[in-house]
């Protein structure tokens, strides 16, 4: 009877595999800060830490749009329900060279949603670099090419500033002074 109990028990513990911390269906369309900190990372240079103003973020109703930001730079990815609200760069079976003009090494790329809320969106960002040939400079997204091998692990956070519903949308300029991506929720009828 105690063994049957025990069983009972790791059961409930185990759930129905929902994640309290993951509401995808509280997310709305706006405006968020964006930050992203360093759980581990032996790239040189390092991987993009600190934050940005605002990020523009798009869910739907299968998939949330988001955008990873460095401090000039951006780039748009999608997590997508069917994934697990996951997205690997490139994608299984592909291989995105980090030196294209050597054609070597690899890179694989890695996120995947561990919270979200009304408030808050949380990403897990993962990068594997396999370099084999040098090229100063190059860019992957918003990852500069690192000198050598390496990886790095990140969480990227993103806050609501402020929603953007309907009829509204969001519009997207530079910054004059430092050529940032800034937005707004517009709700001109123009």
């Amino acid at each position: 009877m105690r063994r049957r109990a025990r069983w009972i028990f790791v059961g409930l513990l185990a759930g129905c595999g929902n994640d309290p911390a993951i509401d995808v269906s509280k997310v709305v369309t706006g405006l968020y800060k964006f930050t992203a900190s360093t759980q581990t990372d032996n790239c040189t240079p390092r991987r993009f830490v600190g934050g940005r103003a605002s990020v523009a973020v798009f869910p739907g109703p299968e998939s949330i749009d988001l955008f990873e930001a460095d401090a000039s730079s951006e780039q748009r990815y999608s997590l997508k329900s069917a994934n697990g609200y996951s997205v690997r760069t490139p994608a299984e079976g592909d291989n995105l060279y980090p030196c294209p003009s050597v054609r070597s090494g690899s890179y694989v790329s890695i996120r995947t949603l561990i919270g979200a809320d009304h408030n808050r969106i949380e990403v897990n960002a993962t990068e594997q670099w396999v370099i084999t040939s040098t090229c100063s400079g190059a860019r992957v997204g918003v990852s500069e090419v690192p000198a050598s091998s390496c990886r790095a692990d990140r969480t990227l956070v993103y806050e609501l500033q402020s929603e953007c519903q309907s009829p509204c949308n969001i519009k997207s300029n530079k910054d004059p002074a430092t050529a940032e991506p800034t937005y707004q929720c517009d709700c001109s009828r123009s």
